[in-house]
């Protein structure tokens, strides 16, 4: 039986993408007979642990602020997420393992990890950027570990763009991948319901890049507009102190228009099914210029279902939404009034709109998926070569490995329950450390 391991250090909760990758990913792994351990946060959800048969281990969350210093919080988030990935392979010999979304420190750490092992003890590892590169030179220091080995990762994102861009930083190369999120209902070309109306939807989990900061001037416009529409507006993340203010001014325009609504809720997979069920058109006001080369599991979703979408220009989106939509309504500008003209454009144009993409998505749900997904992570791994080959190797590590392991893991224990006396200490207040 082939092994993998799937980690993801943001596998927290159902906020964000990262439970779902998981569910698609480990799922279409263990229906095709494979032992799958999952590995997420350390404080993940319990009904999710006990959902994805999930084992809470990875200390510090990817987006955690360690010390309120980057360097430092860099240097101590690749100790640290080394310090658990040498405990994790010595839980099992496995044949892959994957690392979901993973950030520069996280980089760094596995291609310490990998290049410390014996060649002939190094598994198969398949490596996700989920994020814009920005540059880090932590991508730079992984990307030179990994060098330095015969046997190299499958580095892959799920767009173009980022794959480019990722190779170019790094200079290895990344695969572009079937993007792994589908939705669970039959596929319908969206119509105005009964009344003549459409309901314009904002989805997901919302923060200032992701042009959050905008929505309200964006109803108020579209409101003022006195359009054919509904609108729909959620946020998971509605409990973020950052996006206070924004959120209050929305949940006030819900209470006085009827025809504005707010879901702040967590989206499991039936609460986000629900939400793409009733959206018919689905806006992304992100910032054009970060997401030039990264990709949106919302956007991707959006396709999928045959949402029509208004997107950014010159960005992964656009792109998306022209090869499988024939067309999207675009913005220039990251303002609100260009977002609003952009909506007015596709209510306007809905019809063909929603035609182009219901065709769209009978194509993108033949190409793309978990299980196209996983059938090229077994094809560039070359899994089926390795179902019995490594029975006999052992990863584990030394006694002084071992009693390093643990030693470390004690002071980060240490260094957590400290944590929230020092920042009092330093004048932060009110601060998570997920």
């Amino acid at each position: 039986m082939i092994k993998v391991c799937y980690v993801d250090c943001s596998l927290l909760n159902n906020l964000g993408h990262y439970a779902n990758a998981c569910r698609h990913i480990s799922g279409e792994f263990r229906r095709r007979g494979f032992q799958v351990d999952v590995y997420g946060s350390k404080r993940i959800n319990k009904d999710l642990a006990a959902e994805l048969q999930a084992v809470a281990k990875i200390r510090h969350f990817q987006f955690s602020t360690i010390t309120f210093n980057h360097k430092a919080d860099e240097a101590l988030a690749i100790a640290s997420f080394l310090n658990d990935l040498r405990s994790i392979s010595e839980r099992d010999n496995y044949d892959l393992y994957y690392f979901n979304s993973v950030f520069p420190p996280q980089f760094a750490a596995i291609g310490t990890w990998f290049s410390s092992l014996k060649p002939k003890l190094r598994p198969r590892v398949a490596i996700e950027f989920g994020l814009p590169s920005t540059g880090n030179p932590n991508y730079v220091k992984g990307g030179a570990l990994f060098k330095t080995c015969k046997q190299q990762p499958l580095l892959l994102t799920f767009d173009q763009a980022a794959s480019a861009d990722y190779a170019q930083l790094i200079d290895l190369p990344v695969s572009t991948m079937p993007p792994v999120h589908a939705g669970l209902s039959d596929l319908r070309q969206r119509k105005k319901d009964a009344a003549g109306l459409l309901t314009v939807a904002f989805l997901g989990h919302q923060r200032h890049f992701k042009g959050y900061h905008l929505i309200p001037e964006i109803v108020e416009n579209l409101l003022q507009k006195a359009l054919p529409i509904k609108i729909l507006i959620h946020n998971g993340n509605s409990n973020s102190q950052r996006d206070a203010a924004t959120t209050e001014k929305l949940r006030n325009l819900a209470e006085k228009n009827q025809s504005v609504s707010f879901d702040p809720r967590v989206a499991d997979p039936h609460i986000w099914q629900s939400l793409l069920d009733q959206s018919d058109l689905i806006v992304l006001p992100y910032d054009p210029n970060r997401y030039r080369a990264s990709y949106s599991a919302v956007a991707v979703e959006a396709v999928g279902e045959g949402i029509p979408l208004i997107v950014p220009q010159n960005t992964t989106m656009e792109s998306l939404a022209v090869n499988y939509q024939e067309q999207a309504a675009i913005f220039r500008d990251w303002t609100a009034t260009a977002v609003a003209e952009a909506i007015e454009y596709a209510v306007k144009d809905f019809d063909s709109l929603a035609q182009a993409s219901f065709a769209g998505a009978e194509k993108w749900r033949q190409n793309n998926g978990a299980t196209s997904f996983v059938d090229q992570i077994v094809e560039k791994c070359n899994l089926n070569d390795i179902a019995n080959a490594n029975k006999d190797k052992s990863y584990s590590f030394s006694f002084s490995n071992k009693i390093s392991t643990l030693l470390l893991d004690g002071i980060f224990v240490f260094f957590d329950i400290a944590r929230p006396t020092w920042l009092k200490l330093k004048g932060f207040r009110n601060l998570a450390n997920p």
